[in-house]
């Protein structure tokens, strides 16, 4: 399993209730990005594209435009 760091930067007194919490784990930090990701799809959002996606769906919206003007409507 690859492993990414992350770095926060959170106020000091919120950086001390969450580690007095215990979300400041490894293992609390995954269940809360889990967990919001859960409710995000479960919501019906989507998942951010990543810069390829995000990419095609510009240059497919432009082809749609270009087509568009070109058939007059």
């Amino acid at each position: 399993m690859t492993q990414t760091t992350l770095t926060l930067e959170l106020s000091e007194e919120l950086a001390r209730a969450a580690a007095a919490a215990g979300l400041l784990t490894p293992e609390a930090v995954t269940r809360l990005l889990q967990s919001e990701m859960m409710n995000a799809l479960s919501n019906g959002d989507d998942p951010p594209l990543a810069n390829d996606e995000l990419n095609a769906e510009i240059a497919a919206a432009r082809a749609e435009r270009r087509a568009s003007r070109a058939g007059g409507t």
